[in-house]
């Protein structure tokens, strides 16, 4: 009895450890947004001249690796690339590029994502993190355009059957190192992140009441990085303040650094986003082989189902 106890654990725990997505069986990750979600599409319509230093990154990222959706999908088993990922650096919320003027073959922001990729997949996780641009380069000084932008994506794509939203704020954007020496600008930066904060969780409060049916979940970058500042040593990092690469300078250890460049994440950090972004979805962490064939054993049942799970057995 033991030895066949034991062989059922052993034959479900590697079940489990070959299907950590199980808790979020999402078809496929259907991303809209900017730089921060680009895994190389602006590096391609440039032709590799754009983003500064791609060289050391890898396919054109804003980063020295991979990016967040990057990771995250590794984490629930799917891949995320050009057929079913549009961000694109300089994206601002509505349809414009903040890069175009210098690199015409840059084009399109979030709302041109969403009309010329109009995927209609009731299973699949929509991913919608953009604002940033409009900001820092876009000139927009009122946080209700671009979080009317971001609304109208969500409701347009609501309206083809889109089901399930992870929705991104920002981060304080009056911290990055493009305006640490600019505290004018930062204290401005600041109060539109604020602003542009508390507008989107209204907003998204509201597209709930409008699609009950549709599940909008707040991927809430602001308090993340807020607790990688107030701790950067509980991530691994030394350096929370200053770009890791400029243009005389490279950091011996990138993986201490928070910024990659004035305005981006490392990859290391951007893993930090995707375990993040796993950990609000409700997915579990991979159970090791002894740990998940213990539990079976004994027993233990294991039900950590994320709000947008529990909605697909309605």
């Amino acid at each position: 009895m033991k030895s066949l106890l034991f062989s059922l654990s052993f034959t479900l725990a590697l079940c489990i450890l070959q299907n950590p997505s199980q808790a979020a069986s999402f078809s496929q990750l259907l991303v809209y947004g900017d730089s921060l979600s680009d895994v190389g599409r602006v590096g391609v319509a440039t032709g590799g001249v754009f983003p500064p230093y791609a060289f050391l990154a890898g396919g054109g990222r804003f980063s020295n690796g991979p990016v967040w959706v990057e990771y995250l999908a590794a984490k629930i088993g799917l891949t995320s690339n050009f057929s079913n990922n549009f961000a694109i650096g300089g994206a601002t919320s509505g349809s414009l590029n903040t890069v175009t003027a210098e690199f015409p073959t840059v084009t399109g922001g979030l709302l041109s994502q969403v009309a010329d990729n109009p995927i209609a997949d009731p299973a699949a996780l929509y991913i919608v993190w953009a604002g940033a641009n409009d900001y820092l380069g876009g000139g927009v000084t009122d946080p209700s355009i671009p979080v009317g932008n971001i609304s109208t994506a969500i409701t347009q794509l609501a309206g083809i059957g889109a089901q399930n939203f992870l929705v991104a704020n920002l981060s304080d954007l009056g911290k990055i190192p493009l305006v640490k020496d600019d505290p004018i600008s930062a204290a401005g930066l600041s109060a539109l992140t604020s602003g542009h904060n508390q507008l989107l969780n209204f907003s998204l409060a509201n597209l709930e009441t409008t699609f009950p049916s549709v599940n909008i979940t707040l991927l809430d970058i602001n308090q993340l990085f807020a607790s990688v500042k107030a701790d950067p040593s509980a991530y691994g990092l030394t350096n929370i303040t200053d770009a890791c690469i400029t243009e005389n300078f490279l950091c011996a250890d990138p993986s201490s650094y928070l910024y990659w460049d004035i305005l981006h994440p490392t990859t290391t950090n951007h893993q930090q986003i995707a375990n993040f972004a796993a950990q609000t979805l409700g997915v579990p962490e991979p159970l090791t082989l002894l740990g998940a064939s213990t539990a079976i054993a004994f027993g233990v049942k294991f039900k950590r189902r994320s709000r947008m799970e529990k909605s697909r057995t309605k």
